[in-house]
């Protein structure tokens, strides 16, 4: 469920706290789980290297939540005019555009510091992370064993980076089942980047490995604008949607290039040198999910230029694939993948309140996939924007074919009160339309929310409310309604001295054929949030203790069944640890 920006007002022992609880209250927002780990491993990083936003560049910018390019180009015209002497992130404030609700929440992620002129020599800054998940023998799944993820990651100052992932899951009989390395150097005009990383340009429509969710309109109210960041690196857990090998970036002024080339190692069902299907997803614990784990690897090259001048930028994106089998033997690409060779071409343009960007495919009608989006943002009436978008029938995306939809999207942003926000959106299809209305109030302790969508003929319907009484204790409590499914949860969360927290909840579901998201703390490492069906009663508790620059997480969940399903949920527990060095 969603914890509310008033949390932030508490006080917690040490910085380390205070920026995990910032994590938590922004990942709370989202319900994909693979958006989730995007969004938690760029925290992370930032954790370790908060942003400083009198030397960030504009890419830098536009990565953090909630900085979107109206807001990004105002604070760099403004940080010019003030020749880079922001005292406080809060005289963000005064710039037109600024996320005023939001900014405390992303305190731990940026700093006012000295500008590039005046910098000290950089610092080594490392992070070590650690994280267990195993069953407890109330109730046991058919996955035995201990589930571990560990990362190493840090940073010189802004030019050297780096990070190291290793992982295995429940169940996986490998000992070490994915392992990631990634090094990243950024100089003045150029960058290079070596090992796992990911690659996006444009708006997404041909190269969009590390779009976030923040650029998703039902959720965020923002359209689509054009990816700063070609190449950033691959250090989360996540064991699909990027590439292992090297690129490289030079700034040429007005003209921007890339380059970068790899391989990506994806699970898939073959025969004999034919690739028949794609089966990302991580997990390779059945035998089937074993016979498939990197039965292929799909290599990639190609580039990005991009070139701007006053208010436009203009550019495009071309790469091509090859299939080959771990012992790089040339394969039979999927019977539809006839994309191996594409590019695309983009544009934005953008003032101080407007903003328009597309991009298309060069494709033929059947394979093309195009996106138009159309913004206006003022500080009174709030954000306006406006997307369509046509896909080709047989226009194939990263992972599977994805068959031909065309519609529009229209949403709006703003306040609708005093301490009232608030958002709506509506998309028309061939596939139907859909409608989603958001309410959000704050004030002093109490903080509410509501969300009412309609889509697919169905009504779902999320309401939430929180207590703060004081700087100890926070109550939380809900209401999730469906047709074919509702729940009830109440969670309380109480901090102790001496950087101890303890958290608790209980949550009632019923389900006729539908699902019920579980309400859980939030962990570190594990972003996965299950899914309810059957009836019951689920119970969470957690306990988070720091000391210094070191934090411990220890949660378990236990499910009562009163209406068991056909899969109910293990009974698990999770230890997670966190140091900073």
């Amino acid at each position: 469920m969603k914890r509310w920006l008033l949390l932030v007002c508490l006080l917690l022992c040490v910085p380390v706290a205070k920026g995990q609880e910032a994590v938590e209250l922004l990942l709370a927002e989202l319900e994909d789980e693979v958006e989730a780990e995007w969004l938690g491993s760029l925290l992370a990083e930032r954790l370790v290297q908060p942003l400083n936003i009198n030397s960030a560049s504009e890419e830098e910018l536009l990565e953090l939540p909630y900085f979107d390019t109206f807001f990004v180009r105002n604070l760099l015209l403004e940080r010019s005019r003030r020749g880079g002497r922001f005292r406080s992130i809060y005289e963000l404030k005064e710039i037109q555009g600024a996320p005023l609700q939001q900014l405390p929440l992303l305190e731990p992620f940026i700093i006012a510091g000295a500008s590039e002129e005046q910098q000290p020599e950089p610092v080594l800054t490392q992070e070590l992370f650690g994280g267990l998940e195993g069953q407890l023998p109330i109730r046991r799944d058919q996955y035995r064993g201990i589930g571990w993820g560990a990362r190493y990651s840090g940073h010189i100052g802004s030019r050297h980076t780096w990070s190291v992932v290793a992982e295995r899951d429940r169940g996986e009989p490998r000992t070490v089942d994915y392992l990631s390395v990634s090094y990243r150097y950024q100089g003045a005009q150029w960058s290079i980047i070596a090992g796992d990383y990911r690659v996006s340009a444009g708006l997404g429509i041909h190269l969009g490995q590390s779009l976030s969710y923040f650029s998703k309109m039902e959720l965020s109210g923002q359209a689509p604008s054009v990816g700063q960041r070609v190449l950033r690196q691959h250090s989360s857990f996540r064991e699909y949607g990027f590439l292992r090998g090297i690129g490289a970036g030079i700034d040429l002024g007005a003209l921007d290039v890339v380059l970068f080339g790899g391989a990506e190692p994806v699970d898939a069902r073959v025969e004999g040198n034919r690739v028949i299907t794609l089966s990302p997803g991580g997990m390779h614990r059945t035998t089937s999910e074993v016979a498939r784990r990197h039965t292929t690897q799909r290599t990639t090259a190609g580039a990005v230029i991009s070139y701007r001048i006053k208010d436009m930028e203009v550019g495009g994106t071309a790469m091509m694939q090859r299939y080959l089998s771990p012992s790089f033997g040339e394969m039979e690409a999927p019977a539809k993948h006839r994309q191996l060779k594409s590019a695309s071409l983009f544009f934005q343009y953008q003032k101080s309140r407007w903003q328009i960007a597309g991009e298309s495919l060069l494709a033929k009608r059947d394979e093309i996939s195009s996106l138009a989006t159309l913004s206006y943002h003022n500080d009174r009436l709030g954000r306006f924007s406006l997307s369509g978008y046509y896909t080709g029938a047989h226009y194939y995306t990263a992972y599977g074919f994805s068959r031909g939809k065309r519609g529009i999207e229209a949403s709006w942003s703003g306040e609708l009160a005093r301490r009232w926000s608030g958002m709506l959106y509506f998309s028309r299809s061939d596939k139907g339309w859909a409608a989603t209305a958001r309410a959000e109030y704050r004030h002093r302790k109490h903080a509410f929310q509501g969300r009412i969508r309609y889509a697919n003929q169905r009504i779902t319907a999320r309401f939430a409310y929180q207590y703060h009484p004081d700087r100890q204790l926070t109550w939380q409590s809900g209401l999730n309604l469906s047709q074919t499914a509702w729940g009830l949860f109440v969670r309380g969360q109480w901090q102790f001295d001496q950087g101890l927290r303890a958290e608790g909840g209980l949550q009632y579901f019923s389900t006729d054929g539908g699902v019920i998201r579980a309400d859980q703390p939030y962990m570190p490492w594990r972003y996965y949030t299950p899914m309810l069906r059957g009836k019951g009663v689920r119970t969470t508790a957690q306990l988070r203790y720091t000391v210094q620059t070191v934090q411990i997480n220890l949660r378990t969940a236990h499910t009562f069944y009163q209406e068991l399903p056909s899969t109910p949920l293990p009974t698990l527990f999770e230890l997670s640890t966190i140091i900073k060095l």
